[in-house]
């Protein structure tokens, strides 16, 4: 298993796309919004969202945005 903390400032956004393999995102810090198949998900810490292989997904930072990408 891979481990990355995520880093964004506000305003940044991350366009749609897909992954190879299931991931998981936990919040640490921040708000923004997780587009996932087409939903909105409110970022906040705490929050844990898990995204299966090849689903498209984007990301906005509404906030200066951490989080745990596995």
């Amino acid at each position: 298993m891979q481990f990355s903390l995520v880093c964004l400032t506000a305003d940044t956004e991350i366009p749609e796309h897909v992954a190879s393999r299931n991931i998981s995102v936990t919040v640490i810090e921040g708000r923004g919004v997780l587009t996932l198949e087409g939903r909105e998900i409110t970022l906040q810490p705490g929050v844990f969202v898990y995204i299966p292989a090849s689903i498209p997904h984007a990301l906005r930072a509404l906030e200066n945005l951490a989080f745990l990408h596995t």
